[in-house]
């Protein structure tokens, strides 16, 4: 009787195995998206929708200068179908896999039609103006194509309809912003420049190229000279040499966050316009920056 029940028993299990296997067999295989950093985690989720799996690198908040490549980020990166980044004077981390990757990558920061602040390449922050946005989304909308070819017509409803967000976007910043076209301002590295290029802004010196850069006796006292009427200096967050540097040349400190980093920030029309609305507190209400910046240092 027990040798009978067992049996049953036995059959049972192997036959929901067997049910499980048939079932994951069955089920629709998502590709597996993989980005560098959250402004192009915005970007192939807005395109992907259900139909790929998209999988940020890292924290997505850690700085992709100074990112280093874990297990984990290896693991994913070999489960790819596509890697989309903007290149390797962007992600360092990401230059040595991205040489020798067997899997399709879109770099677009090689991509044709990009608006460049100066030389092209240099500075990849590209997310930062509209139009680059445009060209990054139809790169990707033809590289999600190849991937799934089924997908092809909702992919290209998505990516109509972004496009037109981004466009509603950058006319509304536009308005927001002309008022203070001829504002002076200082960015405590080298990272607004496609912002600034977009909306025509008087951006006048980054301290330094990058955050994490030191700066000379020389190069303090030719800022103090360059930022006398200077509204305030824009910063990172946890960027402590731009608070620092706020400090040394008594600009008022604002902080931009340029990568998104803030959960509320779900669209790239949000960032732009969370970037926007920093600039207008800068030119706006310097008295209460300065008040900020009065309280960190009794920290």
């Amino acid at each position: 009787m027990y040798k009978t029940f067992y049996l049953l028993v036995l059959m049972a299990l192997t036959a929901m195995v067997a049910g499980c296997g048939a079932g994951d067999q069955s089920a629709p295989v998502k590709p597996n998206v993989v980005v560098s950093i959250k402004p192009l985690a915005l970007m192939a989720q807005d395109l992907a929708g259900e139909d790929f799996t998209v999988h940020t690198l890292g924290s997505g908040s850690s700085d992709p200068h100074a990112q280093a490549m874990t297990i984990t980020d290896r693991a994913v990166l070999a489960r790819a179908d596509l890697v989309v980044w903007l290149g390797p004077n962007f992600e360092r981390f990401l230059a040595k896999s991205m040489s020798s990757a067997k899997q399709a990558q879109l770099q677009l920061g090689l991509e044709a039609g990009m608006q460049w602040p100066g030389d092209a390449g240099a500075d990849l922050h590209l997310w930062l103006n509209p139009n680059n946005i445009a060209v990054a989304y139809r790169a990707l909308a033809q590289q999600l194509v190849l991937i799934k070819p089924a997908a092809a017509d909702v992919i290209a409803a998505r990516l109509t309809a972004q496009l037109a967000a981004t466009a509603q976007a950058q006319a509304h910043i536009e308005l927001q912003l002309a008022p203070f076209k001829q504002e002076p301002f200082a960015v405590s590295h080298d990272g607004f420049g496609h912002f600034v290029q977009a909306f025509g802004l008087n951006q006048r010196a980054a301290a330094t190229r990058l955050p994490e850069e030191q700066l000379s006796v020389r190069r303090m006292a030719e800022l103090n000279h360059m930022l006398k009427n200077a509204k305030c200096l824009l910063v990172e967050p946890h960027d402590h040499h731009g608070h620092k540097l706020a400090n040394s040349i008594s600009l008022p400190e604002v902080t931009v966050d340029v990568l998104g980093r803030d959960e509320s920030i779900h669209s790239l029309p949000l960032l732009l316009q969370s970037v926007a609305a920093s600039l207008v507190e800068c030119f706006t209400a310097p008295s209460v920056v300065n008040h900020a910046v009065d309280h960190h240092d009794h920290d």
